[in-house]
């Protein structure tokens, strides 16, 4: 009967007594790594649908996030030129009072610039007096100083000749005192060296003795040293004799070792198949152990196997009728027209606010329109009345002007009323005066009416100037508008081409005008996303409840496919099992064997350590201590080694001590030749220096010849100097002479040609005076030096005013700019007012919440792509060589 053929036998079976089923293999098959475990159909369109699904609303969440941040970088862009116009209104309203301030000193400006073409004639004059009056000071003070300087040149000459006589004595004496410094010297010279000589060579002879007495003590010593060698020689060839008994034994000393080793590993090779047999042993019964249990589980997995297959029919029933597939599509394609509707929802409200945002700029526009054709009106109406006036002031200002330089009384002492004027012919004469007071009075009224007539011209030109100004402003903005406008309808027409898209959801969104009803619009928006999301919850629903009966299936039949390859790996186990038991008592039967030929081996190593050995009892040493023994022979072996060496050594430091004495003595009899050849130099270098000593004394005295070079030099130098510095004196003051006459006929040409320009400088600012006094009001010298004197900078003043004005003009079109970009960004965002903080809290909080939905939809992504892969594993067949 075949192990598996019945159910019913309880008999545990043994190694000996099981027989495997002929379908199956005997030998045993090796144990692979369990692969992970495959999807059915089913879950793995479950599985892809959801990965579907999920990476749609990962693309739909990434959406959203860019409109966030696309809405936090408006708010960036609106807040900081925001900041920028109120920092801009700021430096405005300063310009403004700057510029009112620099009123007065723009008057005195002005005041300054008639008079400003004549102002370097006035300074060169000026400049030219206080020259001319400085430099004729100068001149006399020159005359006085020459007359002093010529007098004291006279007595300083005959001081500059006593000089030169000193100096030549002084060079005669120095001759002489060199010639004999010079002997006294050289024999000073010999002494030091003769001197330094003896000093060397006694130094030399107190080293020398030294040394002799050093080689003397060295070679006592040196002879002490080679009796003691002598006899440690002789101490350890005594030493030797006592070890020559083992000679034999110390001469195999390594063989001995190695044998020694090769009888301790056979033992513990013995110890070790001995540790193995009872192993072996044991193993084998636990083999015999473990074949009964693997046929229990074995008989456990079929009974579980039942149990699911009759689970697996109930769920099949649950759902039979119904796909997956439908279902899935119809709850996608609801969640898809959901998304659309949101997304037409949020496209609606900002086509809406683009309509009514378009409506107001428009009436904006008109309202602009209308109010630069006005004020172009008022302008073309200014600037006639302007040009009307300033024609009459100039016939009032000629009137003036000719009447205040010409004798009225006697240009029409030959006119009278309706008598023509020889001139002009004119009948009519109302200028008439007869009298001095009459004409002043007439000129008085000519003057009067001038200056009322040029202030209001004036008045009419700063109105005309003003006028021209809000022109440019109204024309500015009203440009500014039309870009603006033609922005917001561009972009009003990007939006409407874009909801074209969402006229697939109903066919009302094909209409989408101005006139269109924006309010209903909206309600529809809602009404369909309300009923959409219904239905899309409700096909969720019907998903969800199909899919739990499905993965109950698939838990079932995945349990199913688990067990039936349990059952395989058990039926592989017990032939495994089975073969172990055999291979088990194999390996006991080669362990005895084994066991057999290490004895063998150590009787052999045993007989020849017995014939190399001269210990006494060594087997007895060995067995009690083995490293003892090892350490034993090879302490034997070292002690023979060390005394060969150390006698060796010895002998060798004998030879060099004999022969360090023999180079001694040869050096003591060299020594003493070098001390007496050094005493006999001494001698001789002592006599000579008393000789230069008695010719010193008979040349110099007993003065030192350094002193004595030294003084006759001070002496010389002395002269030298006094004469170079009268000398210099002499050339300086001839030069001060000769430097002043000519600054004396420098002071005299500068004087003559500061004359000439003066002159030439009067004559052009009295022709300047008398031009301007022709065609304006007089003006008097004492008129210009107080202008001039003033000390303002007005080049600085005149930079500073056109400076302001410029900065006045940049900063209101930067005004105007910055009002234009924050009107362009209210229309871009869609928003006529923005409260920041709250916007920015709550693109903070949507922004948080969309991060958060999208790294649990990126989780999920991350998890069904694993077990697809896993998947993948499991369906993919194994290669070739491991199949």
């Amino acid at each position: 009967m075949s192990l598996f053929g019945k159910r019913e036998e309880k008999a545990a079976p043994t190694a000996t007594s099981v027989q495997p089923e002929a379908s199956q293999p005997v030998a045993p098959a090796p144990r692979q790594q369990r692969s992970p475990a495959a999807m059915n159909p089913q879950q793995l369109g479950r599985t892809l649908e959801a990965r579907r699904l999920a990476e749609t609303k990962l693309a739909n969440t990434e959406e959203s996030l860019e409109r966030l941040r696309q809405q936090q970088e408006w708010l960036r862009r609106y807040s900081e030129v925001q900041l920028s116009l109120d920092q801009e209104k700021v430096r405005l309203s300063a310009l403004t009072k700057q510029v009112s301030s620099l009123s007065a000193d723009e008057s005195a400006l002005r005041r300054f610039e008639t008079f400003e073409a004549v102002q370097p004639t006035f300074l060169r004059m000026r400049l030219l007096e206080r020259a001319a009056a400085q430099n004729r000071q100068q001149r006399l003070a020159l005359e006085q100083t020459t007359k002093e300087q010529q007098a004291a040149w006279g007595v300083q000459q005959k001081i500059q000749q006593q000089a030169a006589d000193c100096r030549q004595q002084a060079e005669t004496a120095y001759s002489q005192t060199i010639e004999r410094v010079f002997q006294g010297l050289e024999l000073r010279a010999a002494n030091d060296t003769f001197e330094r000589e003896i000093a060397y060579l006694r130094e030399q002879l107190r080293l020398i003795d030294g040394q002799r007495d050093s080689l003397e003590g060295s070679m006592r010593e040196h002879t002490a040293d080679v009796e003691r060698t002598n006899r440690r020689i002789e101490a350890l060839r005594t030493e030797r004799q006592s070890i020559e008994m083992h000679e034999r034994m110390l001469k195999h000393g390594e063989a001995i070792l190695l044998l020694l080793d090769r009888l301790q590993q056979i033992e513990l090779i013995q110890a070790d198949l001995r540790a193995r047999m009872d192993e072996a042993t044991r193993r084998q019964d636990e083999e015999n152990e473990l074949l009964q249990r693997v046929f229990s589980q074995y008989r456990e997995v079929s009974d579980e196997i039942e149990s699911c297959s009759e689970e697996t029919k109930r769920q099949r029933i649950a759902i039979q009728g119904q796909t997956a597939v439908k279902l899935l599509e119809r709850a996608m394609s609801l969640k898809n027209r959901l998304q659309m509707l949101l997304s037409a929802q949020s496209l609606w409200n900002k086509i809406s606010i683009g309509y009514t945002l378009i409506e107001e700029h428009t009436q904006s526009l008109n309202a602009q329109r209308l109010l630069i054709e006005h004020t172009e009106a008022n302008v073309a109406a200014l600037e006639t009345e302007t040009a009307r006036l300033a024609r009459l002031c100039h016939e009032k200002e000629y009137t003036y002007m000719l009447s205040k330089s010409q004798d009225v009384i006697r240009l029409r002492s030959d006119l009278h009323e309706g008598v023509s004027c020889s001139v002009c012919g004119a009948t009519h004469h109302p200028y008439h005066c007869d009298s001095m007071l009459e004409q002043s009075k007439l000129i008085g009224e000519f003057k009067s009416d001038f200056e009322h007539l040029a202030v209001e011209v004036k008045n009419k030109q700063s109105a005309l100037s003003d006028l021209k100004i809000e022109l440019a402003e109204c024309r500015g903005r009203h440009q500014l508008e039309e870009r603006l406008l033609s922005t917001l309808r561009k972009r009003q027409a990007d939006d409407v081409r874009e909801w074209h898209v969402f006229s697939s959801l109903d066919h009302s969104f094909l209409d989408c005008s101005p006139t269109t009803n924006l309010e209903a619009r909206q309600a529809m928006l809602r009404q369909l996303i309300e009923n959409t999301t219904r239905d899309a919850d409700n096909a969720q629903k019907d998903l969800e409840r199909f899919n739990f009966h499905r993965d109950a299936i698939n838990e079932l039949t995945e349990k199913l496919q688990g067990l039936e390859r349990r059952k395989s790996e058990l039926v592989t186990r017990l032939n495994e099992v089975n073969t172990g038991c055999q291979v088990m008592a194999s390996q006991v039967e080669r362990l005895q064997q084994m066991l057999d030929g290490e004895g063998h081996h150590y009787s052999q190593t045993y007989s020849e350590l017995d014939k190399l050995i001269t210990i006494p009892e060594w087997l007895h040493a060995w067995k009690e201590s083995r490293e003892g023994l090892k350490g034993r022979v090879q302490q034997l072996l070292a002690r023979w080694d060390e005394l060969e060496r150390r006698i060796d050594e010895e002998q060798t430091q004998l030879a060099d001590l004999e022969s360090t004495l023999q180079g001694e003595s040869g050096l003591h009899r060299q020594v003493k030749d070098a001390l007496e050849a050094l005493n006999s130099r001494i001698e001789d270098c002592q006599s000579s220096i008393d000789e230069n000593s008695n010719a010193y004394k008979h040349l110099l005295g007993q003065v030192e010849a350094r002193a004595l070079f030294a003084q006759a030099k001070n002496q010389k130098s002395e002269a030298y100097q006094a004469e170079q510095a009268e000398q210099k004196t002499t050339q300086r003051m001839q030069g001060e002479i000769e430097y002043i006459r000519g600054r004396e006929e420098n002071y005299a040409q500068v004087d003559e040609q500061l004359s000439a320009d003066l002159a030439m400088e009067r004559s052009k600012l009295d022709h300047w005076i008398h031009n301007f006094n022709m065609h304006n009001p007089p003006v008097q010298y004492a008129e210009l030096e107080d202008v001039f004197s003033e000390g303002k900078d007005w080049n600085a003043l005149r930079e500073q005013l056109k400076q302001v004005r410029l900065d006045h003009a940049l900063s209101q079109a930067r005004v105007d700019m910055l009002n234009s970009r924050l009107i362009a960004l209210q229309a871009e965002g869609g928003r006529t007012h923005v409260d920041e903080d709250e916007m920015q809290a709550s693109i903070i909080a949507q922004r948080e919440t969309l991060e958060a939905r999208r790294d649990e939809i990126m989780l999920q992504i991350a998890r069904l792509t694993i077990a697809l892969e896993e998947h993948e594993k499991a369906t993919t067949p194994p290669p070739e060589g491991l199949a």
